[in-house]
């Protein structure tokens, strides 16, 4: 049972607890973070705070049997949840991880994710793909024989909509994208050989880490990423018509994190409320709140650095509530079995022409690759012609100056004189001898081969850049 320490102060702080119908009770409101910095033992606590302190590791307790419950039990053939969590830049996606694993504790929290801040430098903390098995309870003798879902910590996704982040989307929807793969290596192969060549590329790996859920977690102290939102919803939540999107559906839960750093979010505050609203409206959970998290995660400005030497069920209990809804293997994928090879490979992206702007820049690495492809080409031609050029004016300029026949009369004089008078002119007596070796038989062979070079090239230039593009 979890205890709290003498030094922890968090008076300012406190959480809703939703019920099913997403209302408020009183009993809720009253969970806070009170009068905890004296005391070190229950005899130091009220009557009343004893009892919510009993109540909330209850609660603790209970979440966690319902989740080992749900879970079932691990049957060896490696089949569990693969929970992928989504989201821009530095709201809090890897602290999360940490915050489910000591939410499934019985004593503290522990860093089993290397999460934290750069500040102001805006330097992504998480770069590589990185898969928590049993949420991060690999170890714990506990949940051995629990099937608990495989945490997927992704880099954080810019704030865009455009067929190369969806694409990119995809891949790690469909387990493409292999553990401790950068995504940033990915988009560099993207923008380098297109959407078309980012698909060639991984069509090819195994499907690992094949996503069966979609966490998107957003701040409640930034911006809603809207684009991001419609990216995701369409890479996880096709229409369903038999394109190169795929039909394959998962469920995508939200996650607003930062709750603590928004004043009164859950009272009067309208921006607040609007940010949760409209958090909530854009992925499309609206009337499912048991999909949707108010979130304070263990960090400093929450549990005071006091988290290595406890838990708080407080914090806790509003995240096992939310993996209850998460981890529960009732809800079904829709053409779960779709793999992301057999998807159509013709991107609308490629097949259409698209000013260098704007969220259609995917298209200009392939028009710069053809354009180094058609200028390779063209130099190979030139080359080739000007050999052959040289070839034919060797044949037609190298021809000596002289008649044949009259060459060959002359020739036939010179012998009847040599054998008559025995008169020997070496020189010329080889010239006679050769001279059907100065005269070429035929110039129609160079010209049939010069004809041949030229279309040869004139055929390639046209389509060998289309082949290097397959």
């Amino acid at each position: 049972m979890c205890t709290y320490p003498k030094e922890v102060n968090l008076a300012n702080f406190h959480y809703i607890r939703m019920t099913a119908g997403g209302q408020h009770t009183a009993e809720d409101e009253q969970s806070d973070f009170t009068r905890l910095e004296d005391s070190d033992t229950d005899s130091e606590l009220s009557l009343d705070e004893r009892d919510k302190k009993e109540r909330d590791n209850k609660t603790k307790n209970k979440y966690i049997e319902n989740i080992k419950e749900i879970c079932g039990k691990a049957d060896g053939n490696g089949k569990t949840l693969n929970v992928a969590i989504v989201g821009t830049y530095g709201v809090g996606k890897t602290s999360f991880v940490n915050t489910i694993a000591a939410a499934m504790s019985r004593d503290r929290w522990r860093e089993h994710a290397y999460a934290g801040k750069y500040g102001s430098e805006g330097r992504p903390m998480t770069v590589f793909s990185e898969k928590f098995s049993k949420c991060c309870k690999e170890k714990d003798e506990e949940y051995q024989n629990i099937a608990l879902p495989t945490l997927i910590d992704l880099a954080g996704f810019p704030d865009e909509d455009n067929e190369k982040w969806r694409e990119l989307l995809r891949i790690v929807f469909y387990g493409r994208l292999q553990e401790g793969e950068s995504i940033t290596n990915a988009q560099e192969y993207c923008e380098q050989f297109g959407v078309e060549g980012l698909r060639k590329r991984y069509s090819t790996e195994q499907e690992a880490l094949k996503v069966n859920r979609v966490v998107f977690v957003g701040a409640a102290d930034q911006p809603i990423p809207k684009n991001l939102i419609s990216c995701v919803i369409e890479a996880a939540r096709p229409t369903g018509k038999c394109d190169d999107r795929g039909r394959r559906t998962i469920p995508i839960y939200g996650v607003l994190t930062h709750a603590d750093k928004v004043d009164d979010l859950e009272d009067t505050c309208e921006s607040g409320k609007k940010t949760e609203k409209e958090f909530v409206s854009c992925l499309g959970l609206e009337g499912s709140k048991h999909r949707y998290l108010r979130c304070r995660n263990y960090c400093d400005d929450v549990d005071h650095g006091k988290r290595m030497d406890r838990c708080f069920p407080e914090l806790d209990v509003p995240v096992l509530r939310f993996l209850t809804a998460v981890f529960d293997p009732e809800l079904k994928i829709q053409h779960d079995d779709e793999s992301y090879s057999s998807m159509k490979t013709k991107s609308k992206l490629v097949s259409k022409i698209v000013p260098p702007d704007g969220n259609e820049r995917d298209s200009v690495p392939g028009r710069e690759r053809k354009a180094r492809n058609k200028l390779f080409v063209t130099l190979i031609t030139i080359a080739l012609e000007a050999l052959f050029v040289a070839i034919l004016l060797q044949w037609f300029l190298a021809s000596p100056p002289v008649n044949r026949g009259e060459l060959s009369d002359t020739c036939i004089r010179y012998n009847a004189r040599k054998d008559q008078h025995g008169l020997d002119f070496k020189a010329f007596s080889e010239l006679c001898q050769d001279i059907d070796s100065l005269f070429p038989k035929s110039k129609i062979v160079p010209f049939i081969l010069f004809v041949t070079v030229r279309v040869g090239t004139l055929f390639f230039m046209h389509f060998l850049p289309a082949f290097r593009q397959d």
